[in-house]
């Protein structure tokens, strides 16, 4: 197999590996905020307090230091993406959005 193919063949294994491991991401983010949002307000605490606290706990990887783009995500997620409230699947849009149209743009890859 000649250079140049084996280069496309890494590139395009590279970009599927890419979209599942993202699709596995988005996942988890929206089983961390259900989950943390449903424990949160079953504990007596109202929505606004919980939102906020489950989109940082579920943005901020604990395994690691926070970037620039999860700070963005988080700010992003904050203003626009709260009002969805209870709708965990709004929510995960909106926070994929703000990584992807609001936040890449800041010089630092998100985490893959």
């Amino acid at each position: 197999m000649n250079t140049r193919i084996q280069n496309v063949v890494l590139v395009l294994l590279m970009l599927i590996f890419a979209t599942q491991h993202q699709a596995v991401l988005s996942a988890s983010f929206q089983e961390c905020y259900e989950t943390c949002l449903i424990e949160c307000l079953g504990q007596g605490k109202n929505m606004f307090k919980c939102g906020f606290k489950c989109l940082a706990h579920c943005i901020f990887p604990s395994s690691s230091s926070p970037n620039t783009v999860d700070y963005c995500k988080f700010g992003c997620a904050v203003n626009q993406c709260s009002q969805f409230g209870k709708d965990f699947g709004k929510v995960d849009s909106c926070v994929k959005g703000c990584e992807t149209e609001k936040c890449n743009d800041l010089g630092v890859s998100p985490r893959i």
